[in-house]
């Protein structure tokens, strides 16, 4: 899949330079050979560099650090220069002077924004804190709080970065949650990510504890390889890993919680998608014993679920997803993951029963523009009548 992904990225590296390369031999400014490998000498070092990523068997390499370094100098050099020959291409009735002055700014507004997402934004933690009313929950857990979190992405944590997880690690644990949940995706890929930082990670506690479901990156989907052995040794790896740090991983089961004679139950889903081969969820197993009066918490990484199979085959009052990172951009509302998910983001709700999308706090790319990392505090309330 990076290799795909790749590959489109050196469209957008290439077809810039030679309509830039046209213009400037045009204008005279690239008239000697020495000129013109100067000129084309990032352009080529990038390409390499694309290559040898594109090349890597597995969905991210091992060293995440290399794939950082090229998305960031992608994002400052490559797609400013697209933008400008975007610009040059829109303008081309106004003169050839405003026409670069353009695109300049438009290049530097590209630069500026990629900047401030990789070296600001991403480092932002919004809290969300909701408050639901529900008529069915027991009085016992009136001002239940629950913190969600999803989408940690742990492989992604290099370098410096490492201390951003701490951070938010500590800022969970401060939030005073009666119960941690977290919906999916704590790797890129493999399952030595969360063993290199089990330290910070398993610091996450709370009164009932931490509960876990599995999202699209925890099974081996994403290892290049067809071997079913090491396909299942790194998804055992990802429970067991989990588990060692004390959380409890639902695999299409629940778990009761009491408050005395009282209890919710709390529900985990594996990973679903629309693509069946890439399915593991299994509703009528994670039901199987629960009580149709019980207030139910369903965790599930794919929102897509909610609407198709958890509202109709379910009678969960209030399920909690991640997986789309809200789209990591968000530029005056609008964001591409509207344009595959009707619940991308934020708080939904059907006669009575909710759906709450968090944004997330990783992602493979520590890019965040308008939607930062988020942490959602969720406070249970009984309708008063």
């Amino acid at each position: 899949m990076i290799a795909r992904i790749i590959y489109i990225l050196l469209t957008i590296t290439w077809l810039p330079e030679c309509y830039l390369t046209h213009r400037l031999r045009k204008n005279g400014l690239l008239s000697s050979w020495k000129r013109l490998i100067l000129w084309w000498l990032p352009t080529i070092i990038m390409t390499i560099f694309a290559l040898k990523l594109a090349l890597e068997p597995d969905f991210a390499p091992h060293d995440m650090q290399e794939l950082l370094v090229y998305l960031f100098l992608l994002g400052v050099y490559i797609v400013p220069k697209a933008v400008y020959v975007i610009t040059l291409l829109v303008c081309r009735k106004i003169s050839c002077l405003k026409q670069h002055l353009l695109a300049t700014a438009m290049a530097a507004g590209t630069i500026s924004l990629v900047l401030y997402g990789v070296f600001v934004e991403a480092d932002k933690i919004q809290v969300e804190n909701l408050e639901l009313e529900f008529d069915d929950l027991p009085q016992a857990f009136d001002g239940y709080r629950i913190v969600h979190i999803s989408d940690i992405h742990a492989g992604s944590y290099v370098g410096e970065r490492q201390d951003k997880l701490a951070r938010t690690i500590d800022t969970v644990n401060r939030l005073g949650a009666d119960a941690i949940l977290f919906t999916g995706d704590l790797q890129n890929a493999r399952a030595e990510e969360i063993t290199e930082k089990q330290e910070i990670l398993q610091r996450l506690s709370a009164k009932d504890g931490v509960f876990s479901v599995l999202g699209n990156h925890d099974y081996s989907d994403y290892l290049c390889t067809d071997d079913p052995v090491v396909k299942h040794k790194n998804e055992h790896q990802t429970i067991v890993e989990q588990r060692k740090m004390g959380w409890k991983v639902l695999l299409n089961e629940h778990q009761k919680l009491y408050r005395g004679q009282d209890s919710i139950v709390i529900a985990g889903l594996e990973n679903a998608s629309k693509k069946q081969a890439y399915s593991h969820e299994d509703i009528p197993r994670a039901m199987d014993g629960i009580e149709e009066t019980a207030f139910v918490v369903m965790m599930q990484h794919n929102p897509w679920l909610w609407r198709t199979q958890i509202l109709p085959n379910t009678h969960a009052q209030l399920t909690l997803s991640g997986h789309t990172h809200g789209g990591q951009i968000n530029l005056l509302g609008l964001r591409l993951t509207r344009l595959t998910y009707r619940e991308d983001k934020g708080l939904y709700q059907q006669e009575g029963r909710y759906l709450f999308v968090t944004s997330g706090l990783g992602g493979v790319f520590p890019f965040r523009l308008g939607m930062p990392s988020e942490i959602a505090v969720i406070t249970l309330k009984r309708k008063k009548h």
